[in-house]
């Protein structure tokens, strides 16, 4: 009985090993789509496209979204797990019409339409 515990922990240990990435990592979202669904001037929300490269070539997608001016502070969005950045504009439009900050919401690798994988 024991020995066959052992083993059944030994396999799921390595299923756990085998499978991290696949756990950890889920740039779609069951049910959501990769692309972005809209941008942030569906919430009146004035951006640009930001393309920044890593120092091994790959490059990752941003928006830079201003909110009166270059000169106001501007926060850095790395979004949670799981998704891309459009399904996370409602928590930025307080940020930009209430702190009147401007806010560069960044894109992993791999996920939304940025290069190379998570």
């Amino acid at each position: 009985c024991a020995l066959w515990g052992a083993g059944l922990g030994g396999t799921l240990i390595t299923l756990l090993v085998a499978f991290q990435e696949k756990l950890i990592y889920v740039p779609v979202a069951p049910g959501l789509a990769k692309e972005y669904p809209f941008e942030p001037s569906r919430l009146s929300l004035p951006f640009e496209d930001v393309w920044l490269e890593s120092s091994d070539g790959v490059r990752v997608h941003s928006w830079f979204i201003e909110s009166g001016g270059r000169t106001r502070p501007t926060v850095l969005w790395l979004q949670e797990n799981a998704g891309n950045m459009a399904y996370r504009l409602l928590f930025i439009k307080p940020m930009v019409s209430i702190l009147r900050c401007n806010v560069l919401m960044l894109m992993y690798r791999g996920y939304g339409i940025s290069e190379g994988k998570p």
